[in-house]
């Protein structure tokens, strides 16, 4: 029972190239310790001053209320510093969390291209709470002999999602449900929809991505219950060589203005707690690492055999 891939066996993971955002001592300290304390003591106060700026991501998060719906992760991908002439735009883009979640999509996108590179075979993927697919697609459109699957509550992503396959040019290997993992029917239905979408053959899934869904089970309660459900029905529908990619929102220093002044209540898991419910499930976690914000961890789980 090895387990291991070889391509993480030899150590390919280089991150070198993705760019991805980090703090110096300085503007973390700023950032953590006086800005985070000030918006955790003054939730209403913060929410006046930021709400005040013109960019789409606050009329986003302070207006319309929308948390982290796919809408509010696409504006975060998009920044562009040496665009932006709002002052408080920047402070909300600048800000530990959006910059944990900038890199998560890039650490997230480099292991599903690492895994589709060592394939020697078409893989079923399959995105769980995966909004518009955005994530997925910008990979898979480089990778066109894959097929894949977004299962997501939210009818305006599928929409938006669709647009964005046809955009890509993959949208005949692709199929977007809407649906909840936490209702076993709408899982099971992956499998058959995908078979009669494609006129494929799909008993099992290849690949799934779990980026920011994690934190929605268990909210508010001391055990992993709903969590364990949910790996535990992953782990019986995927096949004998599937992959797991997931992300995980660690504890971090807003959470109080979160709560309080956005009412966004997430379950939040250290990166150790995260390895041991994948490993009680079955799961072998090859990678689990947090990003260089050390607000989010990724891994990369392959089933045992």
């Amino acid at each position: 029972m090895s387990g291991r891939l070889e391509y993480l066996a030899e150590k390919r993971l280089d991150f070198e190239n993705l760019r991805l955002e980090s703090e110096n001592f300085l503007k973390s300290f700023l950032n953590r310790h006086l800005i985070g304390r000030l918006m955790n003591s003054f939730p209403n106060l913060a929410n006046s001053l930021l709400s005040r700026s013109e960019g789409e991501i606050a009329r986003l998060l302070y207006k319309d209320r929308e948390k982290g719906t796919f809408r509010v992760l696409n504006e975060m991908y998009d920044y562009e510093k040496s665009k932006t002439t709002d002052v408080l735009e920047k402070l909300i883009m600048e800000s530990p969390a959006v910059k944990a979640a900038r890199n998560r999509k890039k650490i997230a996108q480099y292991l599903l291209k690492l895994t589709l590179e060592n394939s020697k075979r078409s893989k079923f993927i399959f995105s769980v709470g995966g909004g518009n697919g955005r994530l997925e697609l910008e990979v898979l459109k480089d990778y066109p002999v894959n097929y894949y699957c977004c299962l997501d509550t939210d009818e305006r992503a599928i929409l938006e999602g669709e647009a964005l396959a046809k955009k890509f040019r993959v949208s005949d290997q692709t199929i977007f449900l809407k649906g909840s993992i936490r209702n076993k029917d709408d899982l099971n239905s992956v499998t058959r929809m995908a078979t009669e979408r494609f006129l494929k053959h799909f008993p099992y899934l290849d690949i799934v991505l779990c980026q920011g869904v994690f934190e929605y089970f268990d909210m508010k309660r001391c055990s992993n219950r709903q969590l364990n459900n949910v790996l535990t029905a992953i782990y019986e529908k995927t096949s004998s060589n599937g992959i797991l990619l997931a992300s995980q929102t660690d504890y971090h220093d807003r959470v109080k203005y979160l709560e309080k002044g956005l009412d966004w209540y997430m379950r939040l898991r250290s990166r150790e707690e995260v390895k041991n419910e994948m490993e009680r499930v079955g799961w072998c976690v090859e990678y689990c690492e947090k990003e260089p914000m050390n607000l989010i961890t990724l891994s990369l789980s392959s089933k045992r055999n």
